[in-house]
């Protein structure tokens, strides 16, 4: 795990950057302008956050990426005499939602084979007050401390952040020391939890197909008497449109 010396210090040297890119670089204002920032403004928050935090280092803490395109973090942190990197995921942008973090599968198996003991999320949020940007949030938060505010998507087995209720609560949350085995027990229960559910709802999907079958009735008519039609007859109006030009 990270010191919270070094994070209380990331977060008020990101913070200060940040708040400083806002006054004095009209091209990320423009960024920040744009309808939709999407991916060009994440890449460009993760690549000068990088930047940012190699200048700081003083040599008291190492960054790398891992050559794997499908790495689980944008980049990894070791500190001092730690002879291990930590992933770092970066969460930016303005729109708040239930971002992606990494899959369950990669947690529970780098767990497993003793790869990583925490994974950080970096998350830095800009918000518009009075029609001027600033940092809304900047916060280093470890995942293994905040599984209360994870989402999970049995399908791409994805855990996401849930960022309303995160957002909610933020400052109360406390950098705190755990177990690497109840950690993993969370992880394996909310898969089970989600799996459970999603067994259910399928019998219950299935069991309803089957009463549609064993109970339908071909020989009555067609009746679309709860369907809620638009006013305008289509042809009427491709007519209309084709007259005007």
């Amino acid at each position: 795990m990270l010191s919270k010396e070094l994070i209380n210090e990331f977060e008020r040297k990101l913070n200060d950057f940040w708040t400083q890119e806002i006054l004095h670089n009209d091209n990320f204002i423009s960024m920040l302008n744009r309808r939709e920032a999407g991916h060009g403004l994440a890449n460009y928050i993760e690549t000068k956050t990088q930047e940012e935090l190699a200048n700081i280092s003083n040599n008291r803490y190492q960054l790398i990426n891992e050559t794997n395109k499908r790495s689980m973090g944008d980049f990894w942190i070791k500190e001092g005499t730690c002879n291990f990197y930590t992933p770092v995921n970066i969460k930016t942008g303005i729109k708040i939602g239930n971002p992606n973090i990494v899959t369950i599968d990669k947690i529970i198996t780098s767990i497993d084979k003793r790869k990583i003991d925490s994974y950080y999320l970096f998350i830095i949020k800009f918000t518009k007050i009075n029609r001027r940007w600033q940092v809304n949030i900047c916060k280093i938060l470890n995942l293994f401390n905040i599984l209360d505010y994870v989402n999970f998507d049995l399908g791409p087995l994805q855990l996401m952040l849930n960022e309303h209720k995160l957002y909610s609560n933020i400052n109360d949350i406390q950098h705190v020391d755990y177990d690497l085995k109840d950690i993993l027990s969370k992880f394996c229960n909310l898969y089970s939890d989600r799996y459970q559910s999603f067994v259910t709802n399928r019998n219950e999907r299935r069991n309803r197909y089957e009463y549609i079958l064993n109970n339908f009735d071909g020989n009555k008519p067609i009746d679309q008497s709860k369907i809620k039609w638009k006013q305008q007859n289509l042809i009427n109006e491709k007519i209309k449109i084709l007259k005007v030009k």
